[in-house]
């Protein structure tokens, strides 16, 4: 077994020798001794397994190799006499279907048998990429572990310096655990100085589950040196970026660059750009510019990384030349003359202003025209002017002085001591503004009005000074002004007295001075306070005076003047009063503003003033009244619709007054509910009518209207309380009902509504029929329908035409024993005051025959004789005859004494003809019978 497959390790095993081999296709051998029941192979994919069972207990063992799983044995076996190899190719497809294997050996003795485990595994080297080196940029660090397997026991991360800064997490989508899968993991980096030379390392490591194999480990690495483009350039241009027509322009490029680095100047002419010639350190020159030189210059500078670029605009001015400046009348003019002051510029295209310098240097513009008129010259005048002529490359100027002249004003009297001990010494200075230059002559003024020169300049110095008034008087070609002084011995404060103005007492709001004035020399300290019931406090006062803009409550109390100086002090008081007019004025209504007829209520207003406002309660109906109220407060004991309206409170004080409104609703529940029916309660049938419900209530009440029926109340579809009929009918009559409904109550009021209709469907009624017999009781009924209830009258027309008049009773009338003369036409009349009607009808009361006699010419008949017979007959009115009526008088049967009864019978048939009295004939009808 040597040669391509290496030399195998012998284990002596009870029963039989097992010799295990297993061998790389790939020159990658591996030699493992089995020595336990149990062995472990790890094999990487694409790993071609030999693995070799020797059996030497005998000279032609039988070997069987067998899956321990449900998986095929993915393998080759090739057995050659004590050797038995199982050749295996670890593929990445099915990765599930490797696991553990068995080889057993029979011999003679019982089997012997040696069980492995085959691990497939893929875990290449990781490949660790960086997107960028350029120091600046946001670089994307990569690291990627191909087709690796198990990939659920592989750990990867990125590490920074030993820092760990992206870990591998096995996400939730990767659940198909026997596959390759491709494990990626990245880290974003802003790439700075700091990051120079660190070193990104990528670390991945594959774990076994199984005990006894080691865990694979790779790691690569990239040290971090970054590459950096130029820096931006700083552009220096001298003389500046604003020129003047003819100077020379220097355009510098500073720049940083860790590599060498290249300089080019280009000029942006509209849409091109000009590359400029510049010298070996990259400075571009302009000589002798000219306007055209003006526009856009872009310095760009590159190295092997990148490349960046600055820009400056260059802007080559052509100045205008100097202005004109001109005075009128002259540069040196009085107070109060006129002065015009003009600036013209010499060429066309130029713009000129007139500027005034300020002592400070400042300027200040004062015509855009270049053209100032002085109607008045004052002191304030006296400045240099400038005029400026400017286009767009530059500005020229030119000035001019003026000087007003004026006599001596504002001025200033002072005495070199402020606290003068009287028969001290003290210095008094004059000083005074006005040109040309003043002179100065200082005066002691003497109670009897005279005057003592005392110096014939601005200074003089008193020796054992007095108390007295002193003058200056200060003296040019155009006046004099003068100016006095008093000066006083020390003296402690008198005569001190606070005064308020405009009062001592105003009005909220009100702006108002406190002054305190005090007699003393030296001048007074003057400290004015405030006290009030939280103490005194000093007030920020200046020279004894305060000012409040807008007073308040707040400032009211007893102001104090403090007068003290280094000889004593005094203290005087006065009192300001703050009237602040009606605010925060309410008025309130209890129980609310919205009460009930009869409810007891409590009005009252109350306002925040000063001094207390007099409060007046008033109410708004149709006029304004006012309410005799107390302090504020009006009663109301019971409630009425008169005491609905706007209340209004009226507050009011010297300082002003305020004025509020609400408005009391009284609740009346429904009352005065009428209903009305027009033209009438009472119509006549087909006429219109027009049903109206009106309530008194506060609210409004919502009116509902309904009609009495037997079922109950039935509601109507009304639109204000209003319902029309367009004709009226019977079913409209009855009672209607208004029920008036507001938040306060409720009221119904009813009324009833009746509806004449005319007699119709008159008829009369006979009991027990139209057609009785001689002696039977018959009534006689007269029914109509008519409201009101019509009044009915029984008539009887006689066969004669005949009519009398029944005594009826409400249209009954009944007959005992019903007679012949009671057969005839009833008429029943029904009459009310809307109308009338007539109906008929027929009562007929059969007689039996009676009186009946038959007369014959002879007693004998012979045969072909006439024979007349007579009879008398009483037959039924022709109009209640029916065709099938059969009468037989009853006086034919008697005749059975003259005739046969055949004979009768013939006869009594033919007499079944007769209807009327008269004769008739037998000659034919006996003539075969006789």
């Amino acid at each position: 077994m040597s040669g391509g497959l290496g030399a195998p390790t012998v284990t002596k095993v009870i029963g039989c020798i097992i010799y295990l081999q297993i061998m790389s296709a790939y020159a990658r051998t591996k030699d493992i001794t089995l020595t336990e029941p149990n062995s472990i192979i790890k094999a990487e994919i694409g790993d071609k397994l030999l693995i070799t069972c020797l059996g030497t207990k005998c000279q032609n063992p039988v070997f069987t190799w067998a899956s321990l799983s449900d998986n095929p044995l993915s393998g080759a076996v090739v057995n050659d006499g004590q050797i038995s190899v199982l050749t295996m190719k670890i593929s990445s497809e099915n990765l599930d279907m490797y696991g553990s294997y068995r080889c057993t050996v029979h011999c003679d003795n019982p089997p012997a048998e040696k069980s492995f485990k085959v691990i497939a595994y893929s875990f290449p080297k990781p490949i660790l990429t960086i997107s960028s080196l350029i120091a600046g940029e946001q670089s994307r660090i990569n690291c990627t572990i191909p087709n690796a397997y198990p990939f659920h026991m592989v750990d990867a991360r990125i590490l920074i310096d030993e820092t760990t800064v992206a870990e591998y997490k096995i996400s939730d989508e990767d659940s198909e655990a026997h596959v390759l899968h491709n494990i990626s993991l990245s880290h974003n980096l802003m790439l700075t100085d700091k990051n120079e030379a660190q070193e990104v390392k990528c670390e991945a490591e594959l774990r076994f589950q199984e005990e006894g194999i080691y865990p694979i480990f790779w790691d690569a690495f990239i040290q971090l040196n970054l590459l950096y483009p130029p820096g931006k350039p700083t552009i220096t241009v001298l003389p500046g970026t604003n020129v003047n027509k003819a100077e020379n322009i220097s355009l510098t490029c500073t720049f940083e660059s860790r590599s060498p680095a290249s300089v080019q100047w280009v000029k942006v002419d509209e849409d091109n750009e000009l590359v400029m010639s510049i010298d070996d350190q990259g400075t571009l020159t302009i000589p002798n510019a000219r306007p055209e030189d003006s526009g856009m210059y872009i310095c760009r500078v590159q190295n092997n990384v990148g490349k960046t670029s600055s820009q400056v605009q260059i802007t080559v001015q052509a100045l205008p030349e100097k202005p004109k400046l001109t005075i009128f009348p002259t540069t040196k003019v009085q107070i109060g003359q006129f002065v015009t002051i003009e600036c013209l510029a010499n060429e066309m295209n130029v713009h000129v202003t007139l500027w005034k310098v300020l002592k400070d240097e400042d300027t200040a513009i004062l015509e855009t025209n270049g053209k100032l008129v002085i109607k008045e010259a004052d002191p304030i005048d006296t400045a240099i002017y400038k005029c400026t002529a400017e286009n767009v490359y530059g500005v020229s100027e030119a000035s001019e002085s003026l000087t007003v002249e004026y006599p001596p004003i504002e001025i200033a009297f002072t005495s070199s001591d402020e606290e003068v001990n009287e028969g001290g010494e003290v210095t008094l200075t004059c000083a005074s503004k006005g040109f040309p230059e003043p002179s100065f002559l200082l005066y002691h003024l003497l109670p009897s009005g005279d005057r003592d020169l005392l110096s014939e300049g601005p200074v003089v110095t008193l020796t054992n000074v007095t108390s007295g008034v002193y003058q200056c008087e200060a003296t040019n070609s155009l006046g004099s002004k003068k100016e006095k002084l008093e000066l006083r011995v020390k003296f402690p404060p008198k005569n001190t007295h606070i005064t308020i103005t405009p009062s001592a007492e105003v009005k909220e709001g009100d702006s108002i001075g406190i002054k305190c004035v005090s007699e003393a020399s030296p001048a007074p300290r003057l400290a004015l306070k405030l006290k009030t019931e939280d103490g005194v406090r000093e007030l920020v006062s200046e020279g004894g005076q305060y000012q409040i803009a807008h007073v308040d409550m707040t400032h009211s109390g007893m102001y104090i003047c403090e007068s003290i100086n280094v000889a004593g002090q005094q203290q005087v008081e006065t009192m300001l009063s703050i009237q602040v007019p009606p605010k925060n004025t309410n008025i309130t209504i209890a129980p609310s503003t919205e009460v009930r007829e009869g409810d007891f209520i409590d009005i009252v207003c109350v306002s925040e003033a000063f001094p207390a406002p007099r409060l007046s309660l008033k109410v708004r109906t149709e006029g304004v009244r006012e309410l005799v109220s107390e302090g504020g407060r009006y009663q109301i004991a019971h409630a009425s619709m008169k005491h609905s309206g706007t209340y209004i409170c009226e507050s009011t004080n010297i300082a002003g007054q305020q004025q509020v409104e609400t408005t009391l609703t009284i609740q009346v529940p429904p009352k005065k509910t009428v209903l009305t029916i027009s033209p009438s309660p009472v119509l006549k049938e087909g006429e219109s009518g027009h049903i109206r419900c009106i309530s008194e209530a506060f609210p409004a009440p919502r009116l509902v209207l309904k009609k009495q029926t037997e079922a109950g109340q039935i509601e109507l579809e009304v639109e204000s309380g209003e319902y029309s009929f367009t004709h009226v009918a019977m079913e409209h009559a009855g009672t209607y009902i208004c029920e008036s409904t507001n938040v306060a109550g409720k009221q119904i009021a009813e009324t009833t509504m009746t509806v004449q209709a005319p007699p119709k469907n008159t008829f009369i009624s006979i009991t027990p029929s139209s057609v009785v017999k001689e002696g039977d009781d018959v009534k006689i009924q007269c029914i109509s329908e008519a409201y009101p209830s019509p009044l009915l009258v029984l008539m009887v027309k006689s066969e004669h035409g005949l009519i009398s008049q029944l005594e009826s009773e409400d249209g009954w009338y009944n007959i005992t024993k019903a007679e012949e003369k009671n057969t005839g036409t009833y008429i029943c009349e029904s009459k009310n005051v809307v109308g009338q009607q007539t109906t008929e009808a027929v009562l007929t009361v059969q007689i039996p025959p009676r009186n009946t006699t038959v007369v014959t010419p002879s007693q004998n008949i012979t045969a072909g004789v006439t024979v007349t017979i007579t009879y008398d007959i009483i037959p039924p009115p022709e109009r209640q005859q029916s065709p099938r009526f059969d009468y037989v008088p009853p006086a034919i049967i008697g005749s059975v004494v003259l005739v046969t009864a055949g004979f009768i019978g013939l006869i009594a048939y033919h007499l079944k003809q007769a209807k009327v009295q008269g004769s008739y004939s037998l000659v034919k009808a006996l003539r075969n019978k006789v």
